[in-house]
């Protein structure tokens, strides 16, 4: 993100990835992102695409969240990424992301009281 790290394009963790960017033209209404959204949401619809489920996807989950935390893809991909290191694992990285206060017993209920197995659909 901006201020915080190198853009992925720098990063030599991220240098095998070929960003997909999104296709400007031939749109009714566009969407404006800023330049490092952009770039993230880029590698983010990359590894989507290849289907990776790693750490660094996981790291990139949480910058995609910060730009919109409405990002119900990013929310389930980082959730898919969580399913195998369990439900603690959720409950820790819900903790250090933003969540507001009213969401945060309905989101550790759900992960405490839902099986492992089961990855919810939404809300």
């Amino acid at each position: 993100m901006s201020g915080q790290a190198l853009p992925y394009s720098q990063r030599p963790e991220w240098a095998d990835v070929v960003p997909v960017r999104v296709e400007e033209g031939g749109k009714v209404v566009a969407i404006h992102y800023t330049p490092d959204h952009a770039e993230a949401l880029s590698y983010f619809r990359a590894v989507l695409r290849s289907g990776e489920l790693s750490e660094r996807v996981l790291a990139l989950t949480g910058d995609m969240i910060r730009y919109n935390q409405a990002d119900y893809t990013a929310w389930r991909t980082r959730w898919v990424v969580h399913e195998g290191r369990g439900s603690q694992a959720v409950l820790r990285t819900c903790r250090i992301l933003y969540v507001p206060p009213s969401w945060a017993i309905s989101v550790e209920y759900l992960l405490l009281s839902t099986p492992h197995s089961h990855v919810p659909r939404g809300p």
